[in-house]
């Protein structure tokens, strides 16, 4: 069990944020939607050093709870997912499954991701972009020979 300290502050205040918790690996600042708001979590091992950091600086403490991701992954099928007009990302591994999502989208590339083999399965804003760049990039090089080289950055 591990507890987690949570604080909203305006953009403008990223930068003392940062060096308020630079170099705990357990911290995140994580920007909202729309830009003016960004979220500041650091998870804790104990409640007491959560609320700690609760009296110093405000926000809240919540416990986190304990979760077999790869299960709750599992449980709820997502549809395929589509990139541009020529990609395909599912989490199918099943032959027949696969064939008939081919069957059904036969333009496309069918990528097969589960999820306990990967981090992700195309479906963050930022792996999206970039399958989106790397499909339209292929249709640019239709016909020459090209290649790409994934670094692993995450």
């Amino acid at each position: 069990m591990s507890w987690s300290w949570n604080k909203l502050s305006a953009a403008k205040w990223e930068d003392a944020w940062s060096e308020r918790i630079a170099g705990n690996p357990n911290a995140v600042i994580t920007q909202i939607k729309g830009g003016k708001t960004i979220r500041i979590v650091v998870y804790c091992d104990t409640e007491q050093d959560a609320l700690i950091l609760k009296e110093h600086f405000g926000g809240s403490v919540r416990e986190v709870k304990t979760q077999d991701w790869v299960a709750a992954q599992n449980k709820v099928p997502r549809p395929p997912l589509k990139i541009r007009d020529s990609l395909l990302i599912t989490e199918q591994t099943d032959a027949e499954k696969l064939k008939a999502l081919q069957q059904q989208f036969p333009k496309r590339r069918i990528l097969s991701v589960p999820a306990e083999m990967a981090f992700g399965t195309g479906d963050h804003a930022t792996t999206s972009a970039c399958l989106r760049f790397i499909c339209d990039f292929a249709k640019s090089r239709k016909g020459a020979d090209w290649s790409m080289t994934d670094i692993g950055c995450g």
